[in-house]
């Protein structure tokens, strides 16, 4: 009975693994969207402010990125 609860924990704390790597593939490709879109509002503004705020969400984009493969790993 005993083998069956560790089996059982073992089997939930997989399934939360799964879970979350999915979840993060998920933010993966959100991430990768949103920076497809900054990119391409980068070559639509000619406001100086509003460059530098895209260059900014640009490169905050790019660190999440980094971060959600860093945890896929």
């Amino acid at each position: 009975m005993e083998m069956n609860i560790k089996f059982a924990e073992k089997l939930n704390i997989a399934k939360e693994k799964v879970n979350e790597n999915d979840a993060l593939k998920d933010e993966f490709k959100a991430a990768v969207l949103e920076l497809e879109l900054i990119r391409n509002y980068i070559n639509y503004v000619d406001d100086p402010d509003l460059i530098e705020y895209a260059i900014y969400a640009e490169k905050a984009i790019q660190k999440r990125i980094a971060y959600i493969l860093k945890k896929l790993r």
